[in-house]
């Protein structure tokens, strides 16, 4: 009985589906250490993998289904492939070509700040009325 089950496990994982590909620049130069991500629409099922030094990818073992795929680079726009449809042992090959991005940061800053007076050394501090009001009169 053990063997019946081992020998059906192949006739499963032939029927998933695997995508590949290459990821490059606008000048064909490949862009190692890209990330490509796939998620399947109907599951949210995510999967990702990093492009090596030829810029090429593999994720395999993927069930059959509808997939939205993105790949992000740094210095390089997002890109985003939408609904690609993996059929049972299909071997889909999809590529990327990536344009240059801005390169711009954003830094949010929070809390305020405190005014620093350099002109002077004296210290001050600002008292409010209704602490004064208050004290008690000798």
């Amino acid at each position: 009985m053990l063997r019946r089950t081992l020998s059906c496990v192949p006739a499963i994982l032939a029927q998933n589906a695997s995508l590949s590909g290459r990821v490059f620049d606008q000048s064909r130069l490949a862009v190692p250490g890209a990330t490509v991500v796939i998620a399947e629409r109907r599951t949210s099922l995510k999967r990702s993998a990093q492009t090596n030094g030829s810029g090429l990818y593999s994720l395999p073992d993927l069930p059959p289904g509808t997939y939205d795929v993105t790949v992000l680079a740094t210095g390089f726009e997002s890109q985003e492939r939408r609904e690609l449809v993996l059929d049972v042992a299909q071997q889909a090959q999809l590529d990327f070509s990536l344009e240059i991005g801005q390169m711009t940061q954003t830094l949010p800053v929070t809390g305020g700040y405190e005014r620093l007076q350099t002109t002077e050394a004296s210290v001050s501090n600002l008292v409010e009325r209704q602490l004064t009001a208050n004290m008690p009169l000798n």
